[in-house]
């Protein structure tokens, strides 16, 4: 590993700055330019492979802890273009690392397919340093079944974002689609109310429904709202309320939901969506089960995640007969992080479809109450390795904290290797004293079970877990196993430099 600077944590870091700046100040091409030189300083003049995946981001083979600066922004902005992995095999020129970055860094809908996102890297695209993620998204019709799984990642802030910024960090916002928001935009309300205002835009909705002119219908929902808005009355406000929602019936809404799946008025689109409760809730949840198309699954899911009314509707989805339906809600539950889901969810534990039960484990850990650690703890024990897969590769911090004990006895009987090796990083990720111990104890060799390789994944665990296990490295670089003190002490170089 060799240099000080090369820290997965400080590469995450100093990427989810870099596209930061390319969407939010792309005209500043000193600040760009210096903040790309600062990444390729971070790569310290050697190779770079980082590869994503729904729920973890690795560089150069090492899981970043979830919570660390700019993973989740990242993972989001990789899966929203459908890239998998960015390698750079030396380090690129900055032209070529600031052509990466303003792609990378468009809003989600931008590039609507992959040949668009070769088409705006123009000459860059040949290099290969960008992969395109094949892989379905977890959104999956009955056709769909070999598709792989892909979820949209979390949209919450990091913690310590102020202390990265302070030291000249931007972390960009998540990138899950923004809804307008009408009062910054209407202006004050009147004095006095328009008596036909309200008559006029019935007759506008009428017009464009009998026309199926759904761009229209759409304008015209918008002004229900602005008007519902600028009402001198409560009573008056509710009246528009009312009339918007006698106008649009099913069929009025499911056209208004297409719109905020596809084309560019999805954001005003999901705004109207947001106002129209429960029965928009259903539509957008039958229409995610049904459609084919990709792109259209993905705007489903993401008006979906903006819908305040109308949770139950999602949650009562969990007993479909249909796996994907079931699949389909679980993943929102946690997208939504959905508390009152956790119940229902620890009710389908045992659901004869893994895939079912692997986005089981997805939604417990993103809701990540305390009510959701005992189904998690159950889920060790799931026979399908993916299952275990992925409570394990989710599990850090706080939130894993309770489960330190569960993951030491899954060490004590789980045969998989990548099980084990998912363990061994995830104890060092939850940092507890006992986790900390289990593992210098495993890298000390006194778990005969586990191998020597086993031995090495423990001390690189030891490395996730932060200050907390300096000396314990420390010892460990005495080792008379070379390539395990040789781990030691190469990890111990980049987290105390």
């Amino acid at each position: 590993m060799g240099g000080s600077m090369r820290s997965p944590i400080a590469i995450t870091a100093n990427l989810a700055g870099l596209l930061y700046l390319a969407r939010h100040r792309a005209g500043d091409e000193p600040e760009l330019e210096e903040s790309a030189r600062v990444f390729l300083a971070a790569m310290d003049g050697a190779s770079l492979r980082i590869v994503v995946s729904p729920a973890w981001l690795e560089v150069n083979g090492i899981r970043v802890p979830s919570d660390a600066p700019g993973v989740s922004a990242v993972n989001e902005q990789f899966h929203a273009h459908r890239v998998s992995r960015l390698e750079f095999r030396a380090p690129p020129e900055v032209s070529e690392l600031l052509t990466l970055a303003r792609v990378l860094s468009a809003y989600p809908g931008v590039h609507a397919s992959w040949d668009d996102v070769r088409s705006a890297l123009g000459p860059v695209a040949a290099k290969g340093f960008l992969t395109e993620d094949r892989s379905e998204f977890t959104v999956i019709h009955p056709a769909d079944n070999a598709a792989l799984d892909l979820q949209l990642g979390s949209s919450e802030e990091w913690a310590g974002i102020d202390s990265f910024v302070e030291q000249g960090g931007l972390i960009p916002p998540a990138v899950s689609l923004p809804v307008p928001d009408l009062k910054r935009t209407i202006k004050p309300a009147p004095k006095t109310e328009d008596p036909s205002k309200l008559e006029r835009l019935k007759i506008r909705g009428h017009s464009a429904i009998d026309a199926e002119d759904w761009d229209s219908l759409l304008t015209t929902a918008q002004d229900f709202l602005i008007a519902e808005h600028e009402a001198v009355s409560e009573s008056s406000a509710r009246l528009y309320r009312l009339e918007l929602r006698r106008l649009l019936s099913t069929r009025e809404i499911t056209q208004v939901a297409r719109l905020a799946a596809i084309g560019n008025r999805r954001q005003e689109a999901t705004r109207v969506l947001s106002q129209l409760g429960g029965d928009a809730t259903e539509v957008l949840m039958q229409l995610l089960s049904e459609t084919e198309a990709l792109a259209e699954r993905r705007g489903y899911y993401s008006a979906l995640t903006n819908m305040t009314e109308g949770i139950e509707v999602i949650i009562h989805h969990l007993d479909s007969p249909m796996w994907f339906v079931v699949r389909n809600a679980a993943e929102l539950c946690g997208e939504m992080r959905l508390e009152g889901s956790v119940p229902e969810l620890a009710r389908h534990l045992d659901h004869a479809d893994a895939r079912v039960r692997k986005s089981i484990a997805g939604a417990l850990h993103r809701i990540g109450t305390r009510e959701a650690l005992d189904p998690l703890a159950r889920m060790l024990k799931d026979p399908a390795k993916s299952v275990r897969m992925q409570v394990v590769g989710n599990l850090d911090g706080v939130r894993g904290r309770a489960l330190a004990m569960p993951l030491m006895s899954l060490l004590q009987r789980e045969q998989d290797g990548d099980v084990i090796r998912e363990v061994l990083h995830a104890l060092g990720r939850i940092g507890t004293a006992d986790a900390l111990m289990a593992l210098r104890s495993i890298a000390n060799g006194e778990f005969r079970q586990l191998d020597r390789k086993q031995r090495i994944q423990a001390v690189e665990g030891l490395g996730l877990a932060g200050p907390a296990a300096h000396e314990l490295l420390r010892d460990l670089t005495g080792s008379r196993d070379d390539e395990l003190a040789s781990t030691a002490a190469n990890l111990l170089a980049e987290v105390t430099n």
